[in-house]
């Protein structure tokens, strides 16, 4: 049995989210398991074709992504764990569509794509009609990169371009500062790689040209980091 792709919640603390071929070696479905107890139990059974899963800001898987032998793709949304899957949208298998979350209101996606434009594009989809209700983030010169968003929240905070190097675009006024001092605080491009659960401290990695990756350790009330490695 191979486990992949886990996913956790800062409003569930208690429990996770992972894939498991334990029904079908071929198939991932979604476990949900109880860390103090270790129990798990099936949450989310694949019906054969999804290759993603995506869970809403109430920790319930709520969309996927299907691949279909022609080589195209579907972005499938259901209302609650006892309602029926449904295809919201599809694409080409030379179009690239990447769901990121659910928004706070549990209605709308955070969605990656390149229909429509020469380079992908950060939008938020209507998670009943899957029109597209405003767009995010884009830059002409590249495609769009990693998101960072609030584990409590769910909110979308920044998300980075890399042209020549990795810029970051802050969406959510409550952080500027704290990616501005980041970006001052060592050489290199920077990546948030954990939060703790009172989002006072975050742990950072910085890649740069000539060494191997640095971690450091920021706090955000006082607006500065501490090297780890």
């Amino acid at each position: 049995m191979r486990a992949q792709n886990l996913l956790l919640d800062g409003s569930h603390p208690g429990e996770l989210l992972v894939e498991l071929n334990r029904r079908d070696p071929k198939v991932f479905d979604v476990y949900r398991i109880d860390l103090a107890s270790a129990a798990s139990r099936l949450d989310t059974e694949n019906p054969g074709d999804v290759v993603t899963w995506v869970a809403d800001p109430r920790f319930v898987i709520r969309a996927g992504v299907a691949a279909h032998a022609d080589g195209s793709r579907s972005l499938r949304v259901r209302n609650g764990p006892d309602d029926a899957w449904r295809d919201l949208t599809s694409w080409p298998d030379q179009e690239s569509v990447q769901p990121l979350g659910f928004a706070p209101d549990g209605q709308s996606i955070y969605v990656a794509t390149s229909v429509g434009g020469d380079v992908s594009r950060l939008v938020r989809i209507d998670a009943t009609t899957g029109k597209e209700v405003e767009t995010l983030a884009k830059d002409p010169r590249c495609d769009v990169g990693e998101p960072v968003i609030d584990p409590r929240t769910h909110r979308l905070q920044a998300v980075s371009f890399n042209y020549a190097r990795k810029e970051w675009k802050v969406i959510d006024p409550a952080v500027k500062a704290d990616f501005e001092a980041l970006a001052g605080a060592r050489r290199g491009d920077f990546t948030i790689t954990s939060r703790d659960r009172a989002d006072r401290r975050w742990v950072v990695s910085h890649t740069v040209d000539d060494g191997p990756l640095q971690y450091s350790l920021y706090d955000r009330k006082r607006g500065s980091s501490r090297r780890c490695s």
